[in-house]
């Protein structure tokens, strides 16, 4: 959504570094083969310019594509969904746009929410709590993959209280929606 290509090269960066540095003890591909002795031979300049290239190689292969938007809520009423088990968010900094996008009366609607934060401008914090006070989740569990520590990568996990969970699940009563639909 708010694509920012600096903070992709530094998450990218950050991961390769780990990956490369995961290496040792698995040969399952030539390439993995490569990278171990690209890291035992090369000074440490030499791979940090490979990985560099790597990212900007791929940051030169996006695309970009407009779409029209809809908020959770209206997707909800579009679809007449009475409940969401598990909403899962992905949207690439735009997730505070996304969260306003639910009414109100909706969050209580929803059971678990799963989304991955790009923690600028101090987002992560203002996602929890946006999450703990005005959705009324009673767990927000926020964590950070070890091959993205050092990145503004995060994964957010919540959930309300058990009774709220048990909820009947029949497959007639199940609608699986995308935002395409």
């Amino acid at each position: 959504m708010y694509p920012d290509d600096e903070e992709v090269q530094g998450a990218m960066q950050v991961f390769l570094e780990r990956a490369l540095s995961g290496l040792q003890g698995i040969d399952s591909s030539m390439l993995t083969s490569a990278g171990q002795l690209l890291q035992s031979i090369a000074p440490n300049w030499v791979t940090r310019r490979i990985e560099r290239l790597f990212v900007q190689n791929m940051l030169q292969q996006q695309e970009k594509h407009v779409c029209s938007m809809i908020t959770v809520s209206e997707i909800m009423q579009k679809h007449e969904l009475q409940h969401i088990s598990l909403l899962k968010i992905d949207v690439e900094r735009a997730e505070l746009d996304v969260l306003a996008g639910v009414s109100l009366s909706d969050w209580q609607r929803i059971s678990q929410l799963v989304m991955e934060v790009h923690d600028v401008q101090d987002r992560l914090q203002q996602i929890t709590k946006l999450l703990k006070h005005d959705a009324g989740f009673t767990s927000v569990k926020v964590t950070q993959d070890e091959q993205l520590k050092g990145s503004t990568i995060y994964n957010i996990y919540c959930c309300r209280q058990q009774q709220h969970l048990n909820r009947s699940n029949t497959t007639q009563n199940t609608k699986i929606v995308t935002a395409s639909d």
